[in-house]
């Protein structure tokens, strides 16, 4: 509920406005101290509210920092009770532990007493005491000063003197005393061998001297047993007793147990041939029946033998024209070879080769004639080149040829013509001419006599030596 506001009378007339200004400002103060309905401002607390022990109703979800029931704190009694619960656990999980531990150690002590049933140990030797077979004393003084000895009889000890009882048969050394004195001479656990008057010695008596029982530690044989190794590899050092692991093939063993250097090479199939000695003689002088020549000395002596021969890696097609020409051979060549692969052309012309130099090529001056094996008749064939004689001019034939030019070595520009060429499941024919040229040879045009068939199957390759 909003407060009051104090109000002021208003009397009449117009002079009443400063006190109605004065009750509005009072009326708006009060509504600035008021919760609003809608949930605009203003919509917070300013101080505690008092409920005057009436109920809240109808609440949705109550967000708080602290709740307090009865003057408690309802988050430190459910922390409480949490804790309560895991410690009822924790006490209860151990309850179980010790009950199992309990378990264990009655069972420890009952296998404890079946084995070693009648033995007891008493502690210290005391005088005057009744001790039963079996029972373990440790004696502090006198000549047994140090051992732990068994009792041979039931005795009521001396009443001054170990030394008696023992003389007299009633106990037995169950351990003795080290010659140098007890602590010093005994093997004590704690001491992990130490307590050895000679390292060297005990392992000699226990069989493993180091050098001669034993390998002392090597560092290359600790860099091997860290390698792992399988089928078909081999270990290698890599630096100074440092080891590692590579391939080892059938065929590398194989090689590697021959006994010599024969029988490696025997392996490898080599034979003699891979101890044979190396010339570099380009005229082959020596003619060895054993040595082999380097690679430098055959290519000179064989340029030397034959000139040189240029053949070009591409065929010449025939496929059409009235004539082919072959240009840029060399000035210096000797003998040229053309080859002809399934040839024809349109006519039953001739087909020739006319020479050309720097002139062009030359059509007149040529001798030749040709011949059929099998009739064994010669034919004058043409006059303007060298005949590449058929034996059969039909035009649906194809033909394969090779002829070979030869520069006769008393004159420069006089050639040698031979031709045979075959039809492809047919007739054969030959032929033979001569040309001397005005100038060096240096292109050649094959074409038919008249030059007007043209060719329109297969291709021609030259090969020139110099």
């Amino acid at each position: 509920m909003a407060k009051k506001a104090t109000l002021t009378s208003v009397g009449t007339g117009w002079l009443s406005n400063t006190d109605l200004n004065a009750d509005l400002n009072a009326l708006n103060d009060q509504f600035d101290n008021t919760l609003s309905l809608d949930g605009s401002t203003p919509n917070s607390m300013g101080a505690d509210l008092d409920m005057n022990s009436n109920d809240i109703l109808n609440v949705g979800t109550v967000a708080a920092t602290e709740v307090t029931v009865g003057g408690t704190s309802v988050a430190a009694n459910v922390a409480a009770a949490a804790a309560s619960a895991a410690a009822a656990s924790a006490s209860e999980t151990a309850a179980a532990a010790s009950e199992t531990n309990a378990a264990t150690s009655e069972t420890n002590a009952a296998a404890s007493a079946a084995t070693i049933d009648g033995f007891e140990y008493l502690g210290n030797w005391q005088t005057s005491t009744a001790y039963v077979t079996n029972n373990i004393v440790y004696v502090t003084a006198g000549t047994y000063a140090g051992y732990s000895m068994i009792a041979l009889s039931d005795h009521t000890s001396d009443s001054s003197s170990f030394d008696t009882d023992y003389v007299g048969g009633k106990w037995g050394i169950l351990a003795q005393v080290g010659g140098a004195g007890a602590g010093t001479g005994d093997m004590l656990a704690a001491n992990n061998l130490s307590d050895l008057v000679n390292a060297a010695t005990s392992r000699t008596n226990l069989g493993v001297a180091i050098g001669s029982d034993v390998q002392a530690y090597d560092a290359g044989l600790s860099s091997i047993a860290g390698l792992t190794t399988a089928a078909d590899k081999m270990i290698y050092t890599t630096a100074s007793d440092t080891y590692a692991v590579t391939d080892l093939t059938a065929a590398g063993r194989a090689l590697l147990d021959d006994a010599n250097a024969a029988a490696q090479r025997t392996t490898l199939g080599l034979g003699t041939a891979a101890v044979a000695g190396l010339l570099d003689e380009d005229n082959m002088a020596s003619d060895s029946a054993t040595d082999v020549p380097s690679q430098q000395s055959v290519k000179a002596y064989v340029d030397a033998q034959v000139g040189g021969l240029t053949i070009p890696t591409t065929a010449t097609a025939t496929t059409s024209g009235a004539s082919i020409d072959l240009t840029g051979i060399s000035s210096s060549a000797k003998q040229i070879v053309i080859l002809g692969n399934g040839v024809s052309s349109s006519g039953t012309s001739e087909w020739i080769l006319q020479l050309g130099d720097s002139g062009g090529f030359e059509t007149t001056g040529y001798t030749c004639q040709g011949a059929r094996p099998t009739t064994d008749t010669t034919t004058v064939l043409s006059t303007t080149g060298l005949g590449v004689y058929r034996g059969a001019t039909s035009g649906s034939f194809t033909f394969n040829f090779r002829v070979v030019l030869t520069r006769y070595e008393g004159s420069s520009n006089q050639w040698h013509m031979e031709s045979t060429a075959w039809r492809v499941g047919g007739a054969l024919g030959m032929s033979n001419g001569e040309k001397s040229l005005s100038g060096t040879l240096t292109q050649i045009r094959f074409t038919t006599v008249g030059g007007t068939d043209t060719f329109d199957a297969g291709s021609i390759n030259i090969g020139v030596f110099t």
